[in-house]
């Protein structure tokens, strides 16, 4: 008779896994963040993803909305929150997607648009959706939200200049003189000093038609518009600060004024009043164009270059006058502004914040006062390098980005601690960043071959060596006794230098080509590089000569690290092969193709665990991929960039993953094992 099973064996061991944690990263343009008064959640781009970021008592939850692998540049939310709209850049497929926003299912994909969209806006009833195209493309075409079908279609007017299009809005239903809804929509686009106003009936196979306006002696270069929620006038802003009315009806600028010494860069409303039942059956004549009940008014919404925002309160829309109830100055130039909750804003910066602005009485005035608070934080550019604060933190991470800005992060909070720049304010980037030992500082290489170093504590520039190498610096490694640092550059020089005195003590030329991977091994003795120029070489700093040389036999190596036991080395490069080295060796020992011959996978990075058990990598594939390093075989995949990946790097104590990128994002993955 057979034994029963045991119940008191162990239960097996869960395998290895990463899991997101958080995406830093945000697309700075026009109209890339959003929400609804429906609903507390945010939406903004990051890359070619939508984020959907949800704040609770147990703390801030965010999920990714991916359906592109293209950089997003446009964002819609419906009134209601029930329908997104994204855009993704001109690449080979300039399409627009609706999302249904419960399911983040994808309703349909509009594929009409040739080489790009400018513009998008869903109707206030939600069904009908707007996208116009770039400068190249022109065309006007209106779709049903419920099928993907096409509505309607036009192209804007040509032109000499054909200038940017840089807004298009629904006015909602036009109204006749009693002020009855019609089967009629109008909408407006603005492209340069014209304000087109056209209307339709999606009920008819008319074509569309556009409506004159008179302008008068008012030229302008109008950047942003939006309609009254009746639709009976249309405000537009300027690129000189003034904010101008069109009277609908009367089709007629019939009002101007300046309000602000920069450009105006997105206008909004405040939500519709909301009336109680009781007023709504005082309204006899709910469509009569006079008396108390009749008078119309707006709220208004302005964000200028400059950073300021504006609250503007027009009383009457038959008599124009605007009323700047409330300002407020955010630290960077606003690009969104969208309705939350409670009278909460959202606003976007074009610098990588998003905040949020809470209304609060002030005393005395009967005004409200918005106190804002960041709820997201981003680099502003291509993420070339991380290094964590020190070795033994693993909270505050050090990011370098193709805008000249070197980050210092807290990712208990994921907001920045200080900001570090060089003092010469030129088009220049940080490549590569080393903590120096618990000091609070970090030594950084540059585009431009300087090298700098910054206190992560404040971001101050300590010192600086400008022009170090001829070419780019590309990586950068200090001695654990803190007694040197040494440098590489992309025409394949090494140096290195004493870290009181910044002077160079040697420097080191073999390699032929830009130099991909710099490390020291544990004696502090002997270095570790790897070039473009297929070779991986071990050098004695004593003597300054070469231990170790071996060639890989195809392709570049672009990226290697030493094996915990400091007698192999992992190397991967363009031969799209993960290679194992035994240095008392000539050839790899081991090597394991990245995929099949016609996958197009190109590895970047590649970085160990600190426990020595596993590795990771990133590439051209845009995915993290983990590793068990003993077996050389992937254990997991990782999907959340949409660019090429710069860098994967493990935190000290082996709990996250980070991993950054060109698409402008720092992507924190928890580790389990």
């Amino acid at each position: 008779m057979e034994e029963p099973p045991r119940t008191d064996a162990p239960n097996p061991l869960p395998p290895p896994a990463i899991e997101l944690e958080r995406a830093i990263g945000y697309n700075c343009g026009y109209g890339n963040c959003c929400s609804s008064t429906s609903s507390a959640d945010i939406f903004y781009a990051l890359g070619g993803n939508v984020v959907r970021q949800t704040e609770s008592e147990d703390g801030v939850e965010q999920q990714l909305i991916r359906g592109t692998e293209d950089r997003l540049t446009l964002l819609k939310l419906s009134d209601s929150g029930k329908i997104l709209v994204t855009v993704q850049g001109g690449g080979v497929s300039p399409d627009a997607i609706c999302w249904n926003v419960q399911t983040n299912k994808i309703l349909f994909r509009l594929t009409e648009h040739e080489s790009g969209i400018a513009a998008v806006d869903i109707s206030s009833d939600e069904k009908l959706l707007l996208t116009v195209g770039n400068t190249e493309d022109r065309r006007i075409i209106i779709t049903d939200t419920s099928t993907g079908q096409l509505v309607n279609q036009t192209v804007l007017p040509k032109t000499d200049d054909n200038p940017v299009v840089t807004s298009a809005v629904w006015g909602g239903q036009i109204e006749d003189l009693k002020r009855r809804k019609t089967d009629y929509y109008q909408f407006s686009v603005l492209s340069g000093q014209r304000a087109y106003r056209y209307k339709f009936n999606p009920k008819t196979v008319e074509n569309i038609t556009q409506e004159r306006t008179s302008v008068g002696n008012v030229v302008r270069n109008w950047t942003s518009a939006v309609y009254s929620h009746p639709g009976d006038l249309l405000f537009l802003g300027s690129d000189s600060g003034d904010v101008a009315v069109v009277s609908v009806h009367d089709s007629v600028i019939c009002s101007t004024e300046k309000l602000l010494k920069s450009s105006i860069r997105y206008l909004t409303l405040a939500p519709p009043e909301q009336k109680s039942a009781a007023e709504n059956n005082e309204i006899m004549f709910q469509y009569a164009r006079f008396g108390d009940h009749a008078r119309r008014s707006s709220t208004i919404f302005v964000g200028g270059n400059c950073g300021t925002v504006l609250i503007l309160r027009i009383q009457d829309h038959c008599n124009i006058s605007f009323t700047v109830t409330t300002k407020f100055q955010l630290n960077a130039p606003v690009r969104s502004i969208s309705n939350l909750p409670n009278g909460e804003l959202l606003c976007g910066t074009n610098k990588g914040d998003i905040c949020k602005a809470t209304p609060s009485p002030e005393s005395g005035t009967g005004r409200a006062a918005y106190n804002w608070s960041q709820v997201v934080s981003a680099p502003y550019g291509a993420v070339k390098c991380l290094a964590f604060q020190s070795p033994e933190c693993s909270d505050k991470v050090i990011s370098g980005s193709s805008d000249g800005v070197v980050r210092v992060w807290d990712l208990s909070t994921y907001r920045i601690i200080c900001n570090g720049v060089q003092r010469q304010h030129k088009v220049n980037s940080p490549l590569c960043i080393a903590a120096v030992g618990n000091t609070d500082t970090c030594i950084t290489g540059w585009a431009d071959g300087g090298i700098r170093c910054f206190d992560t504590s404040d971001g101050e520039l300590h010192w600086e060596l400008p022009n170090s190498h001829q070419g780019a610096c590309t990586h950068v490694v200090v001695a654990e006794n803190l007694a040197f640092f040494v440098t590489s550059g992309e025409h394949g020089e090494i140096k290195i230098w004493n870290m009181r005195t910044h002077q160079m003590t040697t420097e080191l030329k073999e390699h032929r080509g830009r130099i991909t991977t710099l490390e020291l091994f544990k004696d502090g003795v002997h270095l570790l590089s790897t070039g473009h120029d297929k070779s991986l070489m071990v050098w004695d700093l004593n003597t300054g000569e070469r231990a170790v040389t071996n060639v890989l036999p195809m392709g570049q190596i672009n990226s290697g690290f030493i094996v915990k036991n400091q007698s192999s080395v992992v190397t991967t490069g363009t031969d799209r092969k993960i290679s194992l080295w035994d240095l008392r060796q000539h050839e790899p020992t081991h090597q394991v193709p990245l995929g099949t011959k016609f996958d197009d996978i190109t590895t970047t990075t590649i970085s160990p665990s600190h426990s020595g058990q596993f590795f990771a990598t990133g590439g051209t594939n845009q995915v993290v991929t983990l590793w068990d390093q003993s077996t050389l075989r992937p254990l997991q995949s990782g999907v959340a960039h949409t660019a090429s990946i710069n860098q994967v790097l493990f935190s000290p104590d082996d709990r996250q993953l980070l991993s950054c990128s060109e698409d402008q994002s720092i992507v924190v993955w928890n580790f389990y094992t």
